[in-house]
């Protein structure tokens, strides 16, 4: 078993806002959490998974998406494998955009965050 967190979930706003008539508005959201207290790092999840993780699963379904992805970052291949998300139709927002200036992992402040992706720590 192993604990895990979720500290940041940012992605960049600066952007004009997306046309709702075109799928490609899907911008990455860079998490960073633990695994066990270890830094897993930064990793792309598509705003897209995230938003149908939690659509279909409220906290645990994100949780479920994001802890293989998390413990791929602290062990390595082979990676542990990822819910498969379905592909019906789910009303996916569309993400904030117009909010953020200079975009950087660095300072994840001037992002935009994705609350659904900052789930409470948990166990698995």
């Amino acid at each position: 078993m192993h604990s895990y967190t979720v500290d940041v979930a940012a992605y960049d706003g600066s952007t004009p806002t997306p046309d709702p008539n075109q799928p490609q508005a899907d911008p990455w959201v860079w998490i960073h959490g633990t695994v066990d207290g270890q830094s897993a790092g930064y990793m792309p999840v598509f705003w897209s998974a995230i938003q149908r993780a939690f659509a279909v699963g409220g906290i645990a379904g994100v949780q479920a998406l994001l802890g293989p992805i998390l413990l791929g970052c602290i062990t390595g291949p082979p990676f542990p494998q990822a819910p498969t998300l379905p592909n019906g139709p789910i009303n996916i927002p569309l993400p904030i955009t117009g909010n953020a200036k200079n975009f950087s992992l660095a300072t994840p402040t001037s992002s935009v965050t994705c609350s659904q992706a900052l789930v409470p720590a948990w166990q698995r």
